[in-house]
């Protein structure tokens, strides 16, 4: 475990610095959803192109480093969340599931919740094509490790996790399509996934502590303003997932 924690910290700094890039080339397409790849990331002041090189860890956190190369307008909490929450949940599910042959996929899953979470609190919108990529990237790795461990329990229950939480949305979206985005409805099965994995019965308090957080964050935020303000709800499911896998240990117990 010791020799794993200082990879895991190395690789997802660089993890981090990389993907605060392309999360800032996300726009709304035709379809409603979708990444703009050809679209740069950009000074919102002066439309100069951002570029890895300028985002450099920690110097990019303070004084000029964190200014436009060329307005020298200061750049937003979007170019650094995601370099700083990428190796600190990437540390913390290390050390709550340990060196297990499925860690790798849980690193991934850190990552596409970052990243979506990031894009979803700046446009409300969550990109199909990360949740897809994030699904098969862990359906790969999950069908790998079934192999390597020799059995397909595991498999199959995050499968059914997956199913359980993806209707579960749908029918929540269908009841309030204008408070539920259908962004959420795939991520909801892209959690499921990862939580079926450990056991499929974690999809219900994951669902709970991810509600209970998207409440907490719209009272934070509408109280503050004062009015009524659409809130993403992606990032709360996320988190709830993430919290729910951290402590599954105990909440199996109580199940």
């Amino acid at each position: 475990m010791a020799g794993v924690i200082p990879v895991v910290l190395l690789c997802s700094l660089l993890v981090g610095w990389v993907v605060a890039v392309p999360v800032h080339r996300f726009a709304e397409d035709a379809d409603g959803e979708g990444f703009a790849v050809a679209c740069p990331a950009a000074c919102d002041a002066c439309g100069t192109e951002v570029t890895t090189g300028d985002i450099v860890p920690v110097r990019s956190w303070f004084g000029a480093g964190r200014s436009c190369t060329t307005c020298r307008t200061r750049r937003g909490w979007s170019w650094i969340a995601p370099q700083l929450a990428t190796p600190v949940l990437a540390l913390i599910t290390t050390v709550a599931l340990g060196p297990v042959a499925s860690l790798p996929a849980y690193l991934l899953l850190v990552v596409i919740l970052v990243m979506t979470s990031v894009i979803d609190l700046r446009t409300m919108l969550i990109p199909r094509r990360l949740v897809w990529g994030g699904l098969a990237g862990g359906l790969v790795a999950m069908a790998a490790t079934s192999l390597w461990i020799g059995g397909w329990g595991n498999l199959i229950g995050a499968l059914i996790g997956a199913a359980a939480y993806f209707v579960f949305l749908l029918i929540s979206w269908f009841i309030l399509p204008s408070g539920l985005g259908f962004g959420d409805v795939r991520l909801g099965a892209l959690l499921g996934l990862f939580l079926g994995w450990i056991s499929w019965p974690l999809v219900l308090p994951a669902m709970i502590l991810g509600s209970a957080l998207t409440v907490v964050q719209g009272l934070a935020v509408n109280g503050i303003s004062g009015r009524s303000t659409p809130i993403p709800f992606g990032p709360a499911l996320g988190l709830g997932a993430l919290v729910t896998i951290w402590v599954h240990g105990p909440i199996l117990n109580l199940l």
